[in-house]
């Protein structure tokens, strides 16, 4: 029987968790979370877990770095989000959590 040669993986990480993109930006994660919120950073989402892409870190980055120049472009010029791609299917809504006692 023929053994065949592993697939290697990419070399460059495309996605990253919440916590490691903050940790990426040296802020922390509930001001992730906050810029997540507004639309300034872009996520995606695989199943229910809800993922960054590198590139969306990089762009935030040039925006603020614009911004630090003074041209006329904000800081918080947001994502167009998910309605810019309508191929992303809408999720689905969160259940109530029932109190605890």
């Amino acid at each position: 029987m023929e053994q065949t040669e592993p697939i290697d993986a990419p070399s460059v990480q495309l996605l990253l968790t919440i916590p490691d993109a903050a940790r990426a930006l040296s802020i922390g994660r509930s001001t992730f979370y906050e810029l997540i919120a507004d639309g300034t950073i872009e996520v995606v989402h695989i199943g229910r877990s809800a993922r960054v892409p590198v590139a969306a870190l990089a762009d935030y980055v040039d925006r603020l770095r614009t911004a630090d120049r003074g041209t006329t472009v904000r800081a918080t010029t947001k994502w167009p989000g998910p309605s810019a791609n309508p191929t992303r299917a809408s999720r689905p809504p969160a259940k109530p959590r029932r109190p605890t006692s």
